[in-house]
């Protein structure tokens, strides 16, 4: 029966094995490359998941309710893949522990050979075949580190939609963005990044009558009138002036991918008869008129932004600077000893 330093020996030999953390790593891989098959659900914010609900089922269809059930479409914020994460974090951290103790010995061994050495030579001989492993284990262990702390602090909101001149205060946060103006300048609280997705066109709409008197408008039955109204053309617009009894319509005319620059079809229609009563193609601000009533329009493009808070940056970075500096240490020390090798076997 074996003894309990020989079955600890065993357990440290697995967890340290190559073989277990290649398949975590496997495993981990496997689990990152289906994020970005699965669009993974966002924030809590109403808007934003109704508009990722509205693609998911468009691409997916009659699946969404089995992917759903299954956990897929939360993978990376999942109990199960944050447990691997920790177990992978586990086997570096014995690795460098590991590798530590070989560098030690390593270091002692040094020393001892080369006290007396000239500072040249006792670089040279620096034992950089175990010092590099180290770095790079080292190195994975703080990008795992980097990760756990990512899913546990970090976050990501997608689809956030922003016109020029705004200033959006995220869902459940206290980070905020804003826009310029022109839509092409994009400011925000410390700790975030962001990605613009898109840009598209977008108007500020009000009207008057032949005094010059402002009427109401109303965007959707219920609604408060109000005197001008923010319209990002992400999708046709309707809004309705009741004094004048009209309905008025917007139509963005981008083909694929919207500009900020495209045009808009102006569609206006009596209430209650549903009659098409003006229709023009506006290039950039302008007005419309009609029954001596004036609809002012002026272009407020959108910006589609995705905003990601990353608490684990500085750890990342630090990470692959001691990964890469590890690998290309460790190829190196590779290469010399093999070329030592074929040196002493050719002589």
């Amino acid at each position: 029966m074996p003894s309990s330093r020989d079955l600890w020996r065993d357990i440290w030999k697995f967890a340290t094995g190559d073989l277990t953390t290649a398949t975590l790593l496997v495993v981990i891989g496997v689990i990152l490359l289906t994020t970005t098959w699965l669009p993974q659900m966002p924030s809590p914010d109403p808007t934003v998941y109704a508009r990722w609900l509205a693609e998911v089922r468009a691409r997916f269809g009659p699946l969404v309710p089995l992917l759903q059930s299954v956990g897929l479409f939360t993978v990376s914020s999942s109990p199960a893949f944050r447990a691997i994460l920790a177990l992978l974090g586990g086997c570096f951290l014995l690795r460098v522990i590991e590798g530590m103790v070989q560098l030690r010995h390593g270091f002692i061994e040094w020393k001892q050979e080369h006290h007396s050495s000239r500072l040249r030579d006792r670089i040279a001989n620096w034992p950089w075949s175990l010092t590099s492993p180290a770095a790079a284990t080292a190195g994975g262990l703080l990008l795992i580190l980097s990760l756990l702390v990512n899913c546990l602090w970090g976050w990501e909101q997608g689809g956030l939609v922003i016109q020029g001149g705004e200033r959006l205060t995220l869902s459940g946060t206290a980070g905020w963005v804003a826009l310029s103006d022109t839509a092409q300048r994009i400011t925000h609280s410390e700790g975030l990044t962001v990605h613009v997705d898109e840009r598209g066109p977008g108007v500020l709409v009000h009207a008057s009558d032949k005094a010059g008197g402002v009427l109401m408008l109303q965007q959707a039955a219920g609604d408060e009138p109000v005197s001008q109204l923010k319209l990002p053309l992400v999708l046709d617009q309707y809004f309705a002036i009741p004094e004048a009894h009209l309905i008025v319509r917007l139509i963005p005319q981008h083909e694929g991918q919207p500009e900020a620059s495209s045009p808009i079809s102006v569609q206006l229609y009596r209430v209650p008869s549903g009659q098409l009563a003006a229709q023009t193609l506006l290039e950039s601000d302008g007005e419309v008129l009609i029954d001596g009533i004036t609809i002012h329009f002026t272009a407020f493009p959108y910006a589609r932004l995705t905003v990601v808070h990353n608490p684990a940056r500085g750890i990342t970075l630090c990470a692959i600077i001691l990964l890469v500096a590890g690998l290309v240490g460790d190829a190196l020390c590779t290469g010399r000893h093999r070329a030592g090798v074929a040196y002493m076997q050719t002589g």
